[in-house]
């Protein structure tokens, strides 16, 4: 008996767009406007799909793994087709290539399939320390010429797959669908449907989703099949998890001063954080406790940074690194934070610049040294950025705020 799902930057940007990088967009439709098997790519041109891809343009097809190089900087896995029992074993060939060590973010575009294949893709992609988004790209001829839709879908299977990853992700642009359970097309009661739905629900536990999606994916019809999963429902249930640095801040006081100090990850690396006023002025400070904040970052002294807050809101500053023997860390001067900088989606950094590489860039184009070296910090710049949000944060900022009015 075969179980299946069946269904149906930001200131970085405008370094990207010096060096003629920013992707064509895409569509739902990607064949529209080309003859059959091209695609738009640069500079709008219909293009070929690359000879060496593996990556179906028909989505029903098996699914496919592989390393898409989507910028001279940024590489990921892609995953496109349907799920299969087959599936995993693909992926475990995969995992043994030379591809799998270029990136541990893995986009997913599927409909769905074989659901058991796909709990058992989402417990390996676990163990491989993945990070899922829903996405789909495609190699076309040429050097990074890379088809980029506008959305793509996660649904049935896939979607039990997706909650494999360490960090989960998704747009509202794209399809996330949770899908009853059926054998052969058809919805399944009984003594059948509790085996299944016992096996889903030790398998969400193990994934640290809230069980909150398992009376979501039975409360959809069968016959209909899916129940989209909302973006804002989505982090609330942990479906969404992990890219948006969330953390808790705790107030401690330190010789005479409040001083918040938090801890979040993004991906697999380590962060500590602390929060303070100092003479008048607002600093963020974060701790690299993995020792991984890229090496062209610890040049920075006093470098333009950019941040946009929960509010909405630009926020500049500066930033400076700082080495001791135990741990380097970045100092991020901040004077527009309020205590609405960490709500909702919470404070992200936007850019930092480095004036000498900007200057010695300015009017270049092409592969020129200048224009690398750019290309360098960006891509580090990006490795990064990071997003901290704290729900207690409108309480415990302002206690911290209340020494910035103190007289210096």
């Amino acid at each position: 008996m075969e179980l299946t799902v069946d269904s149906p930057m930001s200131a970085l940007t405008r370094y990207l767009l010096l060096i003629l990088l920013v992707l064509a967009p895409g569509s739902a439709l990607a064949e529209e406007g080309c003859p059959a098997g091209q695609l738009k790519g640069l500079n709008e041109t219909c293009t070929k799909l690359s000879e060496r891809t593996k990556l179906p343009l028909d989505e029903t097809k098996p699914m496919r793994f592989e390393a898409v190089q989507v910028s001279m900087m940024m590489i990921h896995v892609q995953a496109t087709g349907t799920i299969t029992e087959d599936t995993p074993a693909e992926f475990e060939r995969f995992l043994k290539s030379d591809e799998a060590s270029y990136s541990k973010d893995l986009h997913l575009h599927s409909l769905g399939g074989n659901l058991m294949a796909g709990l058992r893709l989402g417990e390996m992609i676990r163990k491989a320390g993945m990070n899922t988004m829903v996405g789909r790209s495609i190699p076309l001829e040429g050097i990074t010429n890379i088809f980029s839709y506008d959305s793509a879908t996660c649904a049935s299977a896939c979607a039990y797959a997706f909650l494999g990853g360490v960090t989960r992700d998704y747009g509202d642009r794209d399809f996330f669908g949770l899908h009853r359970f059926g054998v052969d097309g058809k919805a399944i009661s009984g003594d059948d449907a509790q085996v299944i739905s016992s096996i889903i629900s030790a398998y969400i536990q193990r994934m640290g989703i809230d069980q909150a999606v398992l009376r979501a994916a039975a409360s959809a019809p069968f016959e209909n099949g899916v129940y989209r999963l909302p973006v804002a429902l989505a982090k609330r249930m942990r479906v969404i998890s992990g890219q948006s640095g969330e953390t808790t801040f705790n107030v401690e006081d330190v010789d005479g001063r409040t001083v918040i100090r938090f801890e979040f990850n993004k991906r697999e690396r380590r962060y500590a954080g602390s929060l303070m006023c100092d003479e008048g002025s607002k600093f963020l400070t974060i701790m690299d406790v993995d020792d991984v904040i890229p090496q062209s970052l610890r040049q920075a002294s006093n470098f333009p940074a950019r941040f946009i807050d929960g509010a909405g809101r630009t926020l500049n500053g500066l930033v400076s690194y700082f080495k001791n023997p135990k741990l380097g860390f970045l100092i991020f001067s901040i004077p527009d934070l309020t205590k609405q900088s960490f709500a909702g989606e919470g404070l992200k950094l936007d850019d930092i610049a480095n004036p000498a590489i900007d200057r010695r860039a300015k009017g270049k184009v092409g592969a020129t040294p200048e224009m690398i070296a750019l290309m360098n910090w960006v891509g580090d710049v990006q490795q990064f950025s990071f997003q901290i949000s704290a729900a207690n944060s409108v309480n415990t900022v302002p206690l911290v705020l209340r020494d910035c009015k103190r007289p210096k």
